[in-house]
């Protein structure tokens, strides 16, 4: 199998540079989607082996904008043309994957009788909020999560999975809507192509690398928030 991740960041390189290091074993190729004067994405990219996409759709028609599903758009078309028969990740830049991720995956294949019908699914999975970067060192040192705390259990299928983790394959020939002016609603939208039982959440969690004072929406329209590197 293959698996083709797509990430749009602009000015959240310093979040890329973190979790590009955990993230790259999911992935076989991962597109990161950025603006052209976004120099230190690009680096990052540069550095880690990722696969820039120069894009400013976000701002297509006005530099208040952040239409990311235009950029996410960007992405699935330069994933297409390196395979037709591939899964698509899209996840954000501050998200970082369970390492087990692939191997669920393939393990999942195994076990389904009739792989079609899974392809046919969107995935997803809920998330653990690390609030801190003194939080995640403690992560990374004693190995465990407590210090995380979950973001929600969302027990409704409607218009889930949500945007910063979503996988299905590209057969289904799909693209995010691209009438929204912020970073969000296209992902919920998105969901909608994929009937209510084919969106499925993965067990274990992903965690979203954050600063204290993090709340929804604050980079919905924009790099706003202090920088993950202090």
């Amino acid at each position: 199998m293959r698996i083709v991740g797509i990430t749009v960041c602009v000015r959240f390189g310093d979040y890329l540079q973190t979790t590009a290091e955990h993230n790259l074993p999911v992935f076989d190729d991962w597109i990161v989607v950025t603006d052209p004067q976004d120099l230190e994405t690009i680096e990052v990219c540069k550095s880690n082996g990722l696969i820039p996409v120069l894009s400013r759709r976000h701002q297509e028609h006005h530099e208040d904008d952040f239409n990311k599903g235009k950029m996410i758009n960007d992405g699935i078309k330069a994933a297409s043309k390196l395979s037709d028969k591939c899964w698509l990740c899209h996840t954000d830049a501050d998200i970082v994957l369970p390492k087990d991720l692939r191997a669920r995956l393939e393990r999942s294949l195994r076990l389904v009788a009739a792989p079609t019908v899974f392809r046919r699914c969107l995935f997803g999975m809920h998330r653990l909020m690390c609030n801190s970067r003194e939080d995640w060192e403690y992560y990374l040192q004693a190995g465990n999560t407590s210090r995380f705390e979950l973001e929600c259990k969302r027990s409704s299928k409607k218009n889930l999975p949500v945007g910063f983790f979503q996988m299905w394959h590209n057969s289904r020939r799909l693209f995010y809507p691209e009438r929204f002016g912020t970073a969000t609603t296209s992902d919920l939208e998105f969901a909608k192509n994929f009937k209510i039982q084919e969106r499925r959440f993965f067990d274990e969690y992903c965690i979203h690398l954050s600063q204290p004072g993090w709340c929804r929406g604050r980079d919905w329209k924009g790099r706003v928030s202090q920088r993950w590197s202090g």
